[in-house]
């Protein structure tokens, strides 16, 4: 699987990425909204990990736009707000979000839901 993870927490991200590259999945890292707009337009994405707040991120923009660009990629949303599934249905982007995840996230939980 082609994984873009988007997070400004870069331990976060290496972490998580090295857990996905030793199982198997090709992994880009970005650590702000320019930066995953162009690895999304180099090269095409299966799935998006997208940390609920980035600076400096739209993030209604950047999903419509990654959705509009592959009908087809999943986005799961990685976040400690316990409040992001009720945001997001007001951002009326419920329907393009596949899942929320809570961090901590284990990555073993991450494989899980990948696999299923």
């Amino acid at each position: 699987m082609r994984v873009l993870i988007l997070d400004d927490d870069r331990e976060f991200c290496e972490e998580l990425s090295e857990f996905l590259r030793a199982d198997g999945h090709a992994v880009h890292t970005a650590s702000d909204g320019f930066l995953a707009a162009r690895l999304a337009f180099e090269s095409s994405h299966d799935l998006l990990l997208l940390d609920f707040h980035v600076p400096g991120v739209n993030r209604t923009g950047l999903i419509q736009m990654m959705k509009r660009k592959n009908p087809h990629l999943k986005i799961f949303i990685v976040t400690g707000n316990p409040s992001a599934e009720s945001l997001l249905a007001r951002e009326n982007l419920s329907g393009c979000v596949d899942k929320v995840m809570y961090k901590p996230l284990p990555a073993e939980t991450l494989l899980n839901t990948l696999a299923a």
